[in-house]
């Protein structure tokens, strides 16, 4: 067995084998009860890729979690929670809505963290050893939940980031990341469903159901996504009544779409082909609603007990 030579890495074990002196490196006992991902990692033969495997990425990232860090951002240049990093720092992530890139990074994480039957973590591996065969398989083993449920969906949307990520940040490092994208062209199970749109009858219902129950908020919000294309985000942390007749054009109501960055300019009463006014119902409910807000949707109960701070 070698002795040991100053310096040597934490961890850091020797084992002799029929193919002769091995390396690995090895969490101790405590950490891996207490669920540490990466238990061990076989560093073949060589004892100074071995050391500088320890003292560059495996000591630094298990003394993060130890501590309470985070490991994920003691990345070197070139492995896949790099180049998840570079993207993440890129305008293509950052100009997201925080919604869209809440979702972008538990995908990306769902592939990063997916162990390795060697004790490795996706993350890890250097980007010049991912290819299309490796990413076929991980793409099998996310569609499968640890329940063993079907995730096409939350699958899909992981090969969809992943690829993204690649072709943004080889744009940027293409010394690093190779052109090939080995994301792009994945046999994709999942296919979406439609959901079908309410008739005119069913939200008039339901806004009624609504009013009777003491919520108007909801049957506005029904209102204000069924008539306008309001998404749900928008209607209940951005629609203001300012966007609602304002002082300088009162004939109109500003839509925003926050997700597209676009907004559209309604102009009231709009008249349909006919001549007829279009949903006559909405802008007479708005019209007669006391506004408790900035924003047109408010809570109508302040507690559970169901005090109701709107009319009726």
């Amino acid at each position: 067995m070698r002795k040991k030579s100053p310096g040597w890495p934490q961890y850091l074990e020797q084992k002799r084998s029929g193919r002769g002196l091995r390396y690995f490196w090895n969490a101790p006992s405590w950490a891996r009860k207490r669920g540490y991902s990466v238990k061990s990692e076989p560093l073949g033969a060589d004892y100074t890729a071995a050391k500088a495997r320890c003292d560059d990425y495996l000591n630094p990232m298990f003394e993060a979690w130890r501590t309470g860090g985070d490991a994920k951002r003691i990345a070197p240049a070139g492995s896949v929670d790099w180049m998840f990093a570079e993207y993440k720092g890129s305008k293509k992530y950052t100009k997201l809505p925080a919604r869209t890139r809440s979702g972008y990074d538990r995908a990306m994480g769902d592939v990063a963290d997916y162990i390795l039957k060697d004790g490795r973590r996706v993350g890890e591996l250097h980007v010049k050893s991912v290819n299309a065969e490796f990413v076929d398989k991980i793409y099998d083993k996310l569609k499968i939940g640890p329940d063993g449920t079907p995730r096409n969906r939350s699958a899909l949307l992981s090969i969809t980031v992943c690829k993204l990520a690649w072709n943004v940040v080889h744009r940027n490092k293409p010394a690093i990341v190779p052109e090939v994208n080995p994301f792009k062209g994945v046999d994709i199970d999942y296919e979406p469903k439609h959901n079908r749109a309410a008739t005119l009858a069913e939200l008039m219902q339901f806004v009624r159901a609504a009013d009777k129950d003491g919520t108007l908020s909801i049957g506005t919000a029904a209102l204000l996504a069924f008539y306008w294309l309001v998404r749900e985000e928008d209607i209940f942390t951005r629609m203001a009544w300012s966007d609602y007749r304002p002082g300088e054009q009162p004939n109109h109501v500003l839509v925003w779409h926050h997700k597209n960055r676009k907004s559209a300019k309604i102009p009231l009463p709009l008249l349909d082909v006919d001549g007829t006014e279009l949903w006559p119902e909405m802008t007479a409910r708005l019209d007669g609603m006391t506004r408790t807000g900035t924003l047109i949707v408010m809570r109508d109960n302040l507690t559970r007990a169901r005090r109701c701070i709107c009319p009726g």
